[in-house]
């Protein structure tokens, strides 16, 4: 499960700017402007969003075909600081 989601995890959120996707005019500019990838969630992209974006949208497809279900994911936003989903 790691190795599955960790990738997804690195190649879509790591050193990447998430932005709710109304602004995807800044997205734009800052494509347009800089190397910097830019990803587009449907919410704010707090924390509590981001889990629970990965719980409901990216596990289940990510493991659909595994057999596996995903009944928490825990998010650090800081060593102090992190948040829980649960299904």
């Amino acid at each position: 499960m790691k190795e599955i989601l960790g990738s997804w995890i690195d190649e879509n959120l790591d050193h990447t700017t998430i932005l709710h996707i109304e602004d995807k005019s800044l997205g734009d500019f800052i494509e347009n402007h800089t190397r910097q990838k830019i990803y587009y969630m449907n919410a704010n992209p707090t924390a509590e969003n981001i889990a629970s974006h990965i719980f409901t949208d990216i596990v289940p497809v990510l493991f659909a075909s595994k057999g596996i279900t995903c009944t928490k994911i825990k998010l650090h936003e800081t060593p102090n600081c992190s948040v829980c989903v649960k299904g």
